[in-house]
């Protein structure tokens, strides 16, 4: 079966979810590759638009036609089991794969294929890598889950030896990976709707490193203590693997960030100099992205292009002229003098980051337009969202993004507003676009910075509120 599907020549595949990031990609490698592609997704998305400019013929809603047309069905993770599609393919026994279950199978096809997991910061971390690589002259196959900027895609199809790639946790996914080696960039709370508790992450990532090629090699976050839980359970069961560390502050890592420094008045932000094993591996190395975080994510790429051979020049070129991935603090335009950007944390590790990366940012005042990102989330994390919002000046909180749920417990993103309030923060709950476009034109003024903040819609928002 596997010979037949790695076969692509002239199939039919359709894809059920086929505006997410990574099935979007996917059905654009299979479309390159000489496929007939079709797909059905909920709703139009940039995406959306991208595939049908590309020729793929994409259904809003359902069209059961296609999948009685298609030799392969392709579906995501958040498909519930009760598609109508999904049904019709299982009824007409149609070949079938979960997204992750596909991609697993390409992935085992490459010599050195490279998996980027962790809670956060694998899109940045991943597009960084791949950068260097693309920077080294190396042509690798990339999928990232965002549009990497220096290639407009979130895909490239390169050479049969390097496979870059995200390495997702949310529903075991990574667990259809058998990669030469992964990076851990961090490990934290989140999809706790599948998880249930922390003790059940950690068990999925020590499975996910059993799944590490033998003889491959592991890059560990030694600022993280989960990841470093991970690292000892590696020590012990897969002795094999050759263990990397990374790290910010400490200074038993193999791969070391030293002497950070923000940068004013420059095109760049931040500088820091690499160090490994305590030697400094060249000149300090400056970046277009704000953040402590970035600094981690950054170095993790370092170790990996160093493992990997890549010389220092190219490892420093592909990090000063990477300008981040589509939704990592974007700029999208401005309204009344204020500056609008657009991030895509939903997670409150995730906007912590994003409120410290830009704390260095003059500004008058700094206004978050918030989407909660799942009814779970907001359960789970209420009074953390409301602690990771509390820098911004004012929080403008929209409605929850549902994606794959339902709103079992009848909550609202008042919840949020309602203990940022209690905690005389300035924070309103706005339940359409219509009133936020209202408001901010209203409020903002010169010299604000405005972040729509969340993976769902709100990423629309900007586009609709700019002048």
């Amino acid at each position: 079966m596997e010979e037949y599907i790695l076969d692509n020549s002239d199939k039919k595949f359709h894809l059920i979810g086929i505006g997410g990031i990574s099935m979007s990609a996917i059905a654009q490698m299979l479309k390159d590759e000489g496929n007939i592609v079709t797909g059905s997704d909920k709703s139009e998305s940039k995406q959306v638009k991208i595939l049908e400019e590309k020729g793929i013929d994409v259904t809003i809603g359902h069209d059961i036609s296609k999948v009685r047309d298609a030799d392969i069905v392709i579906y995501t993770a958040a498909i519930p089991e009760d598609d109508e599609e999904l049904v019709e393919a299982r009824k007409l026994e149609k070949d079938i794969y979960e997204r992750a279950e596909y991609l697993g199978i390409l992935i085992r096809q490459y010599k050195n294929s490279i998996g980027v997991a962790g809670t956060h910061g694998k899109t940045t971390t991943t597009s960084m890598i791949s950068n260097i690589f693309l920077k080294a002259g190396i042509n690798p196959t990339i999928q990232v889950g965002a549009l990497l900027k220096e290639l407009n895609s979130n895909y490239n199809i390169g050479d049969n030896e390097h496979f870059i790639f995200e390495s997702c946790e949310y529903k075991d996914s990574f667990l259809n990976f058998y990669p030469t080696s992964t990076v851990i960039t961090n490990i934290d709370e989140d999809h706790m709707e599948y998880f249930k508790t922390l003790e059940n992450i950690l068990i999925s990532f020590k499975k996910y490193i059993m799944n590490i090629q033998r003889n491959g090699k592991i890059y560990i976050n030694l600022d993280d203590e989960n990841s470093k839980e991970v690292l000892e359970y590696a020590s012990y069961n897969r002795e094999d693997l050759e263990k990397v560390t990374f790290s910010i502050e400490n200074d038993a890592a193999e791969y070391q960030a030293r002497d950070i420094e923000y940068v004013e008045n420059s095109e760049y932000i931040l500088k820091f100099t690499p160090y490994k094993n305590g030697n400094k591996m060249g000149n300090e190395i400056h970046l277009k992205i704000s953040g402590k975080v970035n600094i981690a994510n950054a170095i993790a790429a370092i170790a990996v292009a160093d493992k990997n051979n890549i010389e220092y020049m190219y490892i420093k070129k592909g990090l000063e002229e990477f300008t981040g991935a589509s939704r990592r603090f974007e700029y999208k335009g401005m309204v009344n003098e204020a500056k609008i950007y657009d991030d895509y944390a939903h997670h409150p590790t995730e906007i912590k980051a994003l409120s410290e990366g830009i704390s260095h940012i003059p500004a008058n005042r700094k206004i978050a337009i918030f989407e909660p990102h799942t009814y779970s989330r907001v359960i789970n994390h209420k009074e953390d969202f409301a602690k990771s919002l509390s820098n911004f000046d004012i929080i403008i909180a929209t409605k929850i993004y549902a994606s794959r749920e339902v709103n079992k417990h009848n909550i609202t993103s008042e919840e949020i507003t309602n203990i940022l309030k209690d905690n005389g923060k300035n924070a309103i709950y706005l339940d359409t676009n219509e009133k936020i476009k209202e408001y901010i034109k209203k409020e903002a003024k010169q010299g604000d910075i405005i972040v729509t903040i969340g993976a769902g819609d709100v990423t629309k928002i900007g586009d609709i509120i700019k002048d």
